[in-house]
């Protein structure tokens, strides 16, 4: 590791990892210096010399997160050293330099496994314990006292899922929220922004009466992003720890923003879901309430419901019938040139086919001469 490039890489890995660590996102390190994305990653992988008044900033913002003095010393000695040859009593060493490797990968696994675990809760059939799967992986991995999961109402927002770590009592008081008007907290949530701040009870950032709350259960550092369906706005997730601590990291930021995206994928299906079924259910009505026979079949040809008349004609109940397919109740294929005449204990009908969406629905009329 004796080249200059080796040494710019060394100060770019060491300066990512510090990044991460404290919860500092690149393009929020891109604007306090006043440059591009695109140069701040240039310098964390070593591509770029980094000027001595950036370093400078940079190693002041380090320090008003933070940072350890071991931490900022390294990151000083990086940086001489990517500039001149330094004395072997200050270099850095290739087991330092291993270890740094394993630190960074290290976050990365560790995104990697709250992600799968956050891909579980896809395959849970129960919405409500899918919610609760999800608050208890990013609650664990992010290692703070508090997650809820609210939903808007009129002038209001109501808790709908909670978590606490099992070393702190549950806070009472945060069931419902008044919001009579649109606050800066919702235009940010709006904005598709991240809330990432501490002593929220002093920012300007946090309704009042949401403050007040956060003041009397001394929450220190809180974290949130909006939860969306059909483009729509309709509630949030939050973070919050009673800890004097630090923002909340660029990996927690990434694993809230995951767990957002599983919710709204779950939130979407389980709002189809319910509409399929409402929509069946006035089916069903419908198809009840007609004075001839009718059958619904599903997708995969089996009988799903039928009407009264129907039992009568096949002379069974549908806790019978239901589950069979076309051909077995009526001896036709589901294929067959419809209308299609049958005798169907001893009456003669014309079985008539009509299909929408996965469903086929048959009708039974007195065969005409």
């Amino acid at each position: 590791m004796n080249s200059s490039v080796d040494k710019k890489k060394e100060l770019g890995l060491w300066l990512k990892l510090l990044l991460t660590k404290h919860g500092l996102r690149q393009n929020k390190l891109a604007a306090e210096l006043g440059v591009t994305c695109q140069y701040v990653s240039q310098i964390c992988v070593g591509k770029t010399s980094l000027p001595l008044n950036h370093f400078d900033r940079i190693h002041k913002l380090l320090l008003s997160q933070g940072a350890s003095d071991d931490d900022l010393k390294k990151l000083s000695y990086l940086y001489v050293d990517s500039r001149v040859s330094l004395p072997d009593s200050m270099q850095i060493s290739n087991d330092d330099y291993y270890h740094l490797l394993q630190e960074l990968k290290g976050y990365v696994e560790k995104e990697r496994v709250i992600n799968a675990c956050l891909e579980t809760a896809v395959g849970t059939r129960n919405y409500d314990d899918a919610m609760q799967a999800i608050l208890n992986t990013i609650s664990t991995y992010a290692a703070r006292q508090y997650c809820y999961i609210y939903r808007y109402e009129p002038a209001a927002v109501r808790l709908m899922y909670s978590w606490h770590a099992p070393d702190v009592p549950p806070i009472k008081g945060f069931e419902l929220i008044d919001l009579p008007t649109p606050t800066l907290w919702d235009k940010t949530l709006e904005a598709h922004e991240l809330i990432n701040i501490y002593d929220p009870g002093e920012t300007q950032l946090v309704p009042r009466d949401i403050a007040e709350l956060f003041r009397r259960n001394n929450f220190r550092a809180v974290l949130g992003t909006g939860l969306w369906a059909d483009g729509r706005l309709y509630g949030f997730i939050i973070l919050a720890s009673l800890k004097q601590i630090r923002r909340f990291s660029e990996l927690e930021e990434r694993v809230v923003l995951s767990a957002a995206r599983v919710i709204q994928l779950l939130t979407e299906r389980q709002t189809a879901a319910e509409r399929q079924e409402r929509a069946q259910a006035e089916t069903d009505a419908l198809l009840h309430g007609m004075p001839f026979p009718a059958f619904r079949f599903g997708g995969t040809g089996e009988l799903v419901s039928l009407n009264a008349a129907g039992e009568q004609l096949l002379g069974s109940s549908a806790a019978e019938l239901c589950g069979r397919d076309v051909a077995d109740l009526f001896g036709v294929a589901p294929d067959s040139p419809f209308p299609v005449t049958l005798d169907l204990n001893g009456k003669s009908c014309s079985l008539t086919a009509v299909r929408q969406g996965e469903h086929t629905f048959y009708f039974c009329a007195p065969a005409t001469a």
